[in-house]
C-alpha cells in the first residue's frame, strides 16, 4: 500500500488494485482513505506500533494473590476497602475478584 501511495495512486486506483489483488474479504474505501492519509501524514508501516512504555498487562499474579489472601482472610469486607488496602483502582479489583480469579463470576 505504501508503494501504491509513493506512486501517486488515487485511494480509488488502491481499492481496485487491492481489491484485484486479494478479492474477498478486503478493506473498504473508508480504511483506504485512512491509511493514504496516515502514510502521507507520518505512517511508515500498516502494522501499528509497538509503545514500550505502557506495559501489557498491569495486572500481575502478585496482585491477584494479594487480593485474594485479603478476601480470604475477611470475606465480609467490601471492593473500596480492598483497593485502598492494594492502592489500586476499584475497577481494577472488580476485575480481579470477577474476571481474573478463575475465569467466571466468583462473589456476586
Amino acid at each position: 500500500m505504501k508503494s501504491m501511495i509513493l506512486d501517486d495512486k488515487s485511494c480509488m486506483g488502491i481499492k481496485e488494485k487491492i481489491d484485484t489483488a486479494y478479492g474477498d474479504p478486503r478493506p473498504s474505501i473508508t480504511t483506504i482513505r485512512y491509511l493514504v492519509k496516515q502514510f502521507q501524514l507520518y505512517r511508515t508501516s500498516v502494522f501499528d506500533d509497538e509503545n514500550p512504555d505502557r506495559p501489557v498487562d498491569v495486572t500481575s499474579a502478585e496482585m491477584i494473590e494479594s487480593v485474594n489472601e485479603i478476601v480470604f482472610n475477611d470475606r465480609q469486607i467490601n471492593v473500596r476497602e480492598i483497593a485502598e488496602i492494594e492502592c489500586i483502582s476499584y475497577k481494577r479489583v472488580i476485575g480481579i475478584l470477577f474476571f481474573r480469579r478463575n475465569k467466571k463470576w466468583k462473589y456476586v
